[in-house]
Protein backbone atom coordinates (compact mmCIF):
# COMPACT_ATOMS: atom_id res chain seq x y z
CA UNK A 1 0.00 0.00 0.00
CA UNK A 2 1.09 3.56 -0.58
CA UNK A 3 2.73 5.32 2.34
CA UNK A 4 0.21 7.13 4.50
CA UNK A 5 0.88 10.37 6.31
CA UNK A 6 -1.08 13.30 7.64
CA UNK A 7 -0.25 16.52 9.45
CA UNK A 8 -1.76 16.90 12.90
CA UNK A 9 -2.24 20.58 13.85
CA UNK A 10 -3.15 19.94 17.48
CA UNK A 11 -0.77 21.91 19.70
CA UNK A 12 0.28 19.62 22.53
CA UNK A 13 3.21 21.62 23.89
CA UNK A 14 3.43 25.30 24.74
CA UNK A 15 5.05 27.39 22.03
CA UNK A 16 7.40 28.93 24.60
CA UNK A 17 8.76 25.54 25.65
CA UNK A 18 9.04 23.78 22.33
CA UNK A 19 9.17 26.55 19.75
CA UNK A 20 6.57 24.68 17.71
CA UNK A 21 3.23 22.93 18.17
CA UNK A 22 3.35 20.85 14.99
CA UNK A 23 3.55 17.07 15.02
CA UNK A 24 3.94 15.31 11.68
CA UNK A 25 2.44 11.84 11.38
CA UNK A 26 3.83 9.26 8.98
CA UNK A 27 2.79 5.61 8.87
CA UNK A 28 2.39 4.63 12.56
CA UNK A 29 4.72 7.27 14.07
CA UNK A 30 4.49 10.91 15.16
CA UNK A 31 7.46 13.28 14.78
CA UNK A 32 8.20 16.64 16.38
CA UNK A 33 11.06 18.75 14.97
CA UNK A 34 12.86 21.01 17.43
CA UNK A 35 13.43 24.69 16.74
CA UNK A 36 16.54 24.91 18.93
CA UNK A 37 19.84 23.06 19.18
CA UNK A 38 21.20 21.27 22.24
CA UNK A 39 23.58 18.49 23.28
CA UNK A 40 22.49 14.88 22.78
CA UNK A 41 21.74 14.13 26.45
CA UNK A 42 19.41 17.12 26.79
CA UNK A 43 17.64 16.25 23.55
CA UNK A 44 17.19 12.71 24.87
CA UNK A 45 15.82 14.03 28.18
CA UNK A 46 13.35 16.37 26.50
CA UNK A 47 11.98 13.67 24.20
CA UNK A 48 11.56 11.34 27.16
CA UNK A 49 9.69 14.06 29.08
CA UNK A 50 6.99 14.06 26.40
CA UNK A 51 6.75 10.26 26.21
CA UNK A 52 8.85 9.95 23.08
CA UNK A 53 12.43 9.22 22.06
CA UNK A 54 14.99 10.63 19.65
CA UNK A 55 14.46 9.81 15.99
CA UNK A 56 15.43 6.36 14.73
CA UNK A 57 14.82 5.93 10.99
CA UNK A 58 14.93 2.14 10.87
CA UNK A 59 13.52 1.73 7.36
CA UNK A 60 14.43 3.25 4.01
CA UNK A 61 10.90 4.63 3.54
CA UNK A 62 10.97 6.34 6.94
CA UNK A 63 14.47 7.71 6.28
CA UNK A 64 13.35 9.18 2.95
CA UNK A 65 10.25 10.73 4.53
CA UNK A 66 12.25 12.41 7.30
CA UNK A 67 15.06 13.67 5.06
CA UNK A 68 12.51 14.99 2.58
CA UNK A 69 10.68 16.77 5.41
CA UNK A 70 13.84 18.56 6.61
CA UNK A 71 15.49 19.03 3.21
CA UNK A 72 14.93 22.81 3.22
CA UNK A 73 16.68 23.16 6.58
CA UNK A 74 20.11 23.02 4.96
CA UNK A 75 21.87 24.67 7.91
CA UNK A 76 20.43 22.39 10.60
CA UNK A 77 21.74 19.03 11.74
CA UNK A 78 19.63 16.59 13.78
CA UNK A 79 20.53 14.01 16.40
CA UNK A 80 19.39 10.42 15.84
CA UNK A 81 19.08 7.62 18.38
CA UNK A 82 22.27 5.73 17.57
CA UNK A 83 25.72 5.50 19.15
CA UNK A 84 29.07 4.08 18.16
CA UNK A 85 29.36 2.38 21.54
CA UNK A 86 26.43 0.16 20.56
CA UNK A 87 27.83 -0.66 17.14
CA UNK A 88 25.95 2.02 15.20
CA UNK A 89 22.65 0.15 15.40
CA UNK A 90 19.08 1.39 15.61
CA UNK A 91 16.80 0.62 18.55
CA UNK A 92 15.56 -2.52 16.77
CA UNK A 93 19.19 -3.77 16.66
CA UNK A 94 19.47 -3.38 12.87
CA UNK A 95 22.23 -1.43 11.17
CA UNK A 96 21.50 1.52 8.84
CA UNK A 97 21.94 0.74 5.17
CA UNK A 98 25.03 2.16 3.52
CA UNK A 99 23.10 4.79 1.55
CA UNK A 100 21.98 6.44 4.80
CA UNK A 101 25.57 7.34 5.71
CA UNK A 102 27.40 10.38 4.42
CA UNK A 103 30.53 9.58 2.39
CA UNK A 104 33.36 8.39 4.66
CA UNK A 105 31.08 7.85 7.65
CA UNK A 106 31.12 6.69 10.31
CA UNK A 107 34.64 8.00 10.86
CA UNK A 108 34.60 7.52 14.66
CA UNK A 109 35.02 11.20 15.54
CA UNK A 110 32.39 10.86 18.27
CA UNK A 111 30.01 8.42 19.92
CA UNK A 112 26.77 10.08 18.79
CA UNK A 113 25.24 10.29 15.32
CA UNK A 114 23.35 13.10 13.58
CA UNK A 115 21.72 13.82 10.24
CA UNK A 116 24.14 16.10 8.42
CA UNK A 117 23.25 18.09 5.28
CA UNK A 118 25.49 16.87 2.46
CA UNK A 119 25.10 17.89 -1.19
CA UNK A 120 21.51 19.00 -0.68
CA UNK A 121 20.35 16.08 1.46
CA UNK A 122 20.73 14.92 5.05
CA UNK A 123 22.77 11.79 5.76
CA UNK A 124 24.16 10.10 8.85
CA UNK A 125 27.50 11.14 10.34
CA UNK A 126 29.00 10.59 13.80
CA UNK A 127 30.17 13.42 16.08
CA UNK A 128 30.83 14.14 19.77
CA UNK A 129 27.69 14.01 21.92
CA UNK A 130 28.57 17.39 23.48
CA UNK A 131 28.03 19.25 20.20
CA UNK A 132 24.77 21.19 19.88
CA UNK A 133 22.36 20.12 17.14
CA UNK A 134 18.64 20.17 16.52
CA UNK A 135 16.71 16.96 17.16
CA UNK A 136 13.49 15.15 16.26
CA UNK A 137 11.34 13.35 18.82
CA UNK A 138 9.28 10.36 17.72
CA UNK A 139 6.57 8.14 19.18
CA UNK A 140 3.92 5.78 17.92
CA UNK A 141 0.47 7.05 17.01
CA UNK A 142 -2.04 6.40 19.73
CA UNK A 143 -5.34 4.78 18.91
CA UNK A 144 -8.49 4.33 20.94
CA UNK A 145 -12.25 3.92 20.51
CA UNK A 146 -14.18 7.20 20.22
CA UNK A 147 -17.63 5.78 19.63
CA UNK A 148 -19.42 2.44 19.62
CA UNK A 149 -22.32 1.45 17.39
CA UNK A 150 -24.26 -1.68 18.32
CA UNK A 151 -26.52 -3.35 15.76
CA UNK A 152 -28.26 -6.70 15.44
CA UNK A 153 -27.45 -7.14 11.76
CA UNK A 154 -25.51 -4.44 9.91
CA UNK A 155 -24.08 -1.35 11.55
CA UNK A 156 -24.39 2.04 9.90
CA UNK A 157 -20.90 3.49 9.62
CA UNK A 158 -19.78 6.96 8.52
CA UNK A 159 -19.94 7.45 4.75
CA UNK A 160 -17.17 5.97 2.63
CA UNK A 161 -15.83 3.63 5.31
CA UNK A 162 -14.87 0.33 3.70
CA UNK A 163 -13.65 -3.06 4.97
CA UNK A 164 -10.16 -3.90 3.72
CA UNK A 165 -8.92 -6.77 5.89
CA UNK A 166 -10.30 -9.38 8.26
CA UNK A 167 -9.09 -11.92 10.81
CA UNK A 168 -10.78 -14.97 12.31
CA UNK A 169 -10.74 -16.34 15.85
CA UNK A 170 -9.90 -12.89 17.24
CA UNK A 171 -11.49 -11.27 20.30
CA UNK A 172 -12.37 -7.59 20.57
CA UNK A 173 -9.21 -6.59 22.43
CA UNK A 174 -6.92 -8.24 19.88
CA UNK A 175 -8.95 -6.72 17.05
CA UNK A 176 -8.57 -3.25 18.62
CA UNK A 177 -4.81 -3.73 18.95
CA UNK A 178 -4.48 -4.78 15.31
CA UNK A 179 -6.46 -1.75 14.14
CA UNK A 180 -4.52 0.67 16.35
CA UNK A 181 -1.28 -0.65 14.90
CA UNK A 182 -2.37 -0.20 11.28
CA UNK A 183 -2.31 3.44 10.09
CA UNK A 184 -4.92 2.71 7.41
CA UNK A 185 -7.47 1.41 9.92
CA UNK A 186 -10.07 3.97 11.02
CA UNK A 187 -12.52 1.51 12.56
CA UNK A 188 -12.91 -2.16 13.41
CA UNK A 189 -15.88 -4.49 13.72
CA UNK A 190 -16.44 -7.72 15.63
CA UNK A 191 -18.89 -10.40 14.57
CA UNK A 192 -19.16 -12.32 17.82
CA UNK A 193 -20.95 -15.33 16.36
CA UNK A 194 -18.05 -16.08 13.99
CA UNK A 195 -15.25 -14.42 16.01
CA UNK A 196 -14.34 -12.41 12.91
CA UNK A 197 -12.52 -9.09 13.11
CA UNK A 198 -13.01 -6.62 10.22
CA UNK A 199 -10.75 -3.60 9.66
CA UNK A 200 -12.15 -0.51 7.91
CA UNK A 201 -10.61 2.45 6.14
CA UNK A 202 -11.94 5.61 4.50
CA UNK A 203 -12.11 5.60 0.70
CA UNK A 204 -13.64 7.83 -1.97
CA UNK A 205 -16.54 5.46 -2.50
CA UNK A 206 -17.87 2.48 -0.62
CA UNK A 207 -21.06 0.46 -0.90
CA UNK A 208 -20.13 -2.64 1.12
CA UNK A 209 -20.51 -2.83 4.89
CA UNK A 210 -19.95 -6.20 6.55
CA UNK A 211 -22.53 -7.50 9.00
CA UNK A 212 -21.29 -7.23 12.55
CA UNK A 213 -22.48 -7.07 16.13
CA UNK A 214 -20.34 -4.12 17.26
CA UNK A 215 -18.32 -1.47 15.45
CA UNK A 216 -15.74 0.84 16.98
CA UNK A 217 -14.08 3.93 15.52
CA UNK A 218 -10.43 4.71 16.09
CA UNK A 219 -9.24 8.22 16.93
CA UNK A 220 -5.70 8.79 15.76
CA UNK A 221 -3.58 11.54 17.26
CA UNK A 222 -0.15 12.29 18.68
CA UNK A 223 -1.46 13.09 22.15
Amino acid sequence: MAAFYIVNWICIFSFIRSGSCLWITYDSKCYWISQAATIFSKAETYCASVNSSILATETISEFKFITNTIKDNTLNEYWVDMKGSTGYKWKDKTSPVTSMWSRGEPNHTGDCVRLKPTSGKHQLADHPCTNRYHYICEKYVSGGPIYTITASKTAVLPANQCPFQHFVNIDVLKCAKICAGNPLCSAYGINKSSSTCWLYTFQESCSVIMASDIFYAIKRSCT
